[in-house]
């Protein structure tokens, strides 16, 4: 169960990636935005994935698809940030690209928290927004106001 939540929750994410004619700043701005409001934020969708993951180290089949899910969700984080690189003319290596999906995974995971526990506490749309310019900090890009939404 707790696999298919995490699939399905990353799956959701992705389906923000099927841009055409978008640059990929504009697909990980869409991606981030995706990744940090409904139907992934949500109260019930965080119930769940905290009872799994609080019993994820006694159980080592939970741990496994915690481990699996995790994985997954990081390498598209890294498939887009090359993307993002590459049209910056820059050109990461393995090592760099995943520094930056851990610090991305993080940057979502932690504002997906707050946003699903006190969601009331947010304007629309403000979660997408700061996660957006903390990646653009990450990654050491020049914010782009049109992909930030108020």
């Amino acid at each position: 169960a707790y696999a298919a939540l995490m699939g399905r929750m990353t799956e959701q994410a992705k389906a923000a990636l099927l841009m055409e004619d978008a640059s990929p700043r504009r697909r990980l701005a869409a991606f981030v935005t995706a990744n940090l409001n409904a139907p992934i934020i949500d109260q019930r969708v965080f119930s769940l994935w905290a009872t799994f993951i609080g019993r994820a180290g006694a159980d080592p089949t939970l741990a496994r698809a915690h481990r699996e899910g995790y994985l997954g969700f990081r390498n598209e984080v890294e498939g887009v940030v090359a993307e993002v690189l590459a049209a910056e003319r820059r050109k990461p290596d393995a090592s760099e690209l995943r520094h930056h999906a851990i610090a991305i995974n993080a940057i979502i995971d932690g504002l997906w928290i707050e946003g699903c526990l006190a969601g009331e506490m947010f304007s629309s749309g403000e979660l997408a927004a700061i996660g957006i310019k903390a990646i653009e900090a990450e990654l050491g890009l020049a914010p782009e106001k049109q992909f930030q939404e108020k």
